[in-house]
């Protein structure tokens, strides 16, 4: 009994994968070229995340009760979406314009500490304590000194 005879037909049965599916980048791209699809297709991904990321957190926002609706809101809702793409493409090495505005206007808290978050001095103190938007007892707005 010849044994690679009998690999060979136990073989017959196994399914070609189709070489029209094969996708494969031109060999006479220049690694310029090359590297500008590959910056397009790292912007396509991280966009259709965004989409998917964005619709959800926006979409909780909305189903925790708070009625963003209104057309007032249509820039507070950009500004989350521009923050988050702007976390996305810092993740991916992508440039951001909200980048330069983020490393101008935040500070990391007790630089030098442990403490892992930043915070806008303007909005807020180290301790976490609004420095906008303060209230009295009665909820009303408090002027500013």
């Amino acid at each position: 009994m010849d044994v690679s005879n009998n690999i060979n037909m136990s073989m017959s049965n196994i399914i070609k994968f189709p070489t029209s599916k094969i996708k494969s980048t031109n060999p006479h791209l220049t690694d310029a070229d090359r590297d500008l699809l590959l910056l397009k297709e790292k912007i396509y991904t991280t966009e259709a995340a965004l989409e998917y990321v964005t619709t959800e957190a926006i979409g909780m926002v909305h189903r925790l009760g708070f009625d963003i609706s209104q057309e007032d809101f249509i820039k507070d809702v950009t500004l989350i979406v521009d923050s988050i793409r702007g976390l996305m493409y810092r993740s991916s090495g992508l440039e951001s314009p909200v980048h330069k505005w983020v490393d101008e206007n935040y500070q990391w808290a007790d630089e030098g500490s442990d403490k892992a978050y930043a915070f806008n001095p303007e909005w807020q103190t180290e301790d976490n304590e609004m420095t906008i938007g303060s209230v009295d007892e009665n909820g009303n707005p408090l002027e500013d000194e």
